[in-house]
């Protein structure tokens, strides 16, 4: 059912919904391709998490003190982004 949950809000890669619905085990070439392939995923994502971070800092660094406080919440693309790339 969990599996499923993050199938259907496309959290899984399609290299992991592959390596979850086989019956059989892999052979260690397999394995170790695949456990290539998920650092290598996960290492960019890491990249690319620092820099909307950096960016967000900078941003909110920039607008303190700016404009007046509604109490409205409003995200940027950048927050969405980091957020999305935080769930991965």
């Amino acid at each position: 059912a969990f599996l499923a949950s993050c199938d259907n809000l496309s959290l899984l890669e399609a290299g992991d919904r592959v390596a979850l619905g086989r019956d059989v085990p892999p052979d260690s070439a397999t394995q170790r391709s695949e456990k290539v392939a998920r650092f290598r995923r996960d290492k960019e994502t890491s990249a690319r998490l620092a820099a909307v971070e950096a960016k967000l800092n900078a941003a909110s660094l920039q607008s303190c003190g700016e404009g007046e406080d509604t109490g409205e919440v409003e995200f940027s693309e950048e927050e969405r982004e980091a957020w999305l790339l935080r769930i991965q």
